[in-house]
């Protein structure tokens, strides 16, 4: 399907298409930006004394009426996406953008709560950096 098919079944110029969408695919992935501040302003705006968990729980809840209002079109995008190896790898990348938006959101709500940058940890989340303690106490 064109371009142009798609504006005419909008009941739109192709123009006024283009002036929404930068290109047809992106009429799956439209929204993204809303969706993202939505989540980011939810993680910013959560109260200082939740943890992380509970901090990114409240910010899926809170876009929660975006995937209701856009169910009926959800299914129909999902078999369009599965049937076009392009458009899984456009939702792959949307989806790392959100992800990516939201480790910052969340770091900067680190830093701002602690005043500086956080540490890096390991995966044990204590610092380690993946070292580990031998049967004589030491860190191996």
């Amino acid at each position: 399907m064109h371009a142009a098919d798609i504006a005419a079944e909008a009941g739109v110029t192709q123009r006024t298409f283009f002036r929404h969408f930068p290109d047809k695919r992106e009429v799956l992935f439209g929204g993204e930006d809303v969706f993202i501040a939505a989540l980011t302003n939810a993680v910013s705006d959560a109260p200082a004394a939740l943890r992380p968990w509970e901090v990114l729980l409240r910010a899926c809840r809170s876009v929660e009426p975006l995937f209701v209002e856009n169910r009926a079109l959800s299914a129909s995008r999902r078999v369009i996406i599965a049937a076009h190896p392009t458009l899984q790898e456009r939702a792959e990348t949307k989806t790392r953008a959100v992800m990516a938006a939201l480790t910052a959101a969340l770091r900067a709500r680190h830093r701002g709560s602690h005043g500086r940058s956080p540490r890096p940890t390991g995966h044990d989340g204590h610092g380690s950096r993946g070292r580990r303690q031998t049967p004589g106490g030491r860190t191996a």
